[in-house]
């Protein structure tokens, strides 16, 4: 049993291949998550302010 861990003497249990496909997954969820949570908010206020023009035909009533 002794002769497996001079193999790897810093990660015990743990392979050396294991260590570079841990850093990739990470790197291209970070980027997608905050892209996407943006536009969203953006979107929703938009839509808001153009019901508001309907507004001005009130004035036009005080004349009558």
């Amino acid at each position: 049993m002794n002769t497996e861990m001079p193999t790897n003497p810093e990660l015990p249990g743990t392979t050396p291949t294991e260590i570079p496909d841990v850093p990739k997954p990470l790197e291209p969820p970070k980027p997608e998550e905050p892209v996407i949570p943006e536009p969203e908010p953006a979107t929703t206020p938009q839509p808001q302010k153009p019901e508001m023009p309907p507004v001005p035909p009130k004035p036009e009533i005080p004349q009558t």
